[in-house]
């Protein structure tokens, strides 16, 4: 592992996160007019179901589902050989992360798309107008589950390429961001088109960075 290509890689992503980030805190909320002029017909067909769900409780299952993500590489610590690579493994995984973070938060910087509950009249115009809900475009959550959870999956298969297990693993890789993006759209908080943009970015770069740092 080259430390000078790690640190640029590393410290890149956390700017471009932070930079983003710094956007996303100074973005302007929308007023009652704009919200009213919203119309689900002006969405593609494809997105507009979204429109239709907004749930508190759906929206803390996405929540833990991601926790359980972020968390999931961890367990990669039981096998001994991971553990001794400890370091490397543990700078791969933050490397992925903070790319997966700089993507969305950046995303999410520059576009101002309304999340799917502004368009529902069931919805408090108080909650419509926090900042927050312009942050559709592209879904973070999905995004970091899917960079956590494959992450964890390659480096597995990696260190373990005939183990019996790969195929739980693997699918297991792909429920649970898939079941953290489902979560979203329950909750309004994301259309379809973006859940499905987070859980590629997202698989991207949990898959490639360990990728990047196999030994040739």
């Amino acid at each position: 592992m080259k430390s000078s290509r790690e640190f640029i890689l590393s410290g890149a992503s956390v700017g471009v996160s932070l930079s983003g980030f710094l956007l996303l805190v100074n973005k302007r909320k929308l007023t009652v007019e704009e919200i009213l002029k919203l119309e689900p017909a002006t969405i593609n067909l494809f997105d507009r179901s979204a429109v239709n769900y907004y749930s508190h409780s759906a929206s803390t299952a996405s929540d833990m589902l991601l926790l359980t993500c972020i968390f999931s590489p961890f367990a990669l610590l039981i096998d001994k050989n991971i553990r001794n690579n400890s370091l490397q493994n543990g700078v791969m995984y933050f490397e992925a992360l903070a790319i997966a973070s700089a993507g969305f938060e950046l995303a999410k910087g520059f576009m101002s798309r309304p999340r799917p509950y502004v368009y529902n009249n069931s919805v408090p115009k108080s909650e419509k107008q926090k900042r927050d809900a312009t942050n559709s475009f592209f879904s973070g959550h999905t995004a970091m589950s899917a960079a956590a959870s494959f992450f964890a999956a390659k480096v597995f298969s990696n260190y373990n390429p005939d183990s019996k297990w790969k195929l739980v693993v693997w699918i297991g890789a792909s429920a649970i961001p898939l079941a953290t993006g489902y979560s979203r759209y329950r909750a309004g908080k994301h259309f379809p088109s973006e859940l499905i943009i987070g859980y590629c970015w997202g698989t991207l770069c949990g898959i490639l960075i360990p990728k990047l740092h196999q030994q040739k």
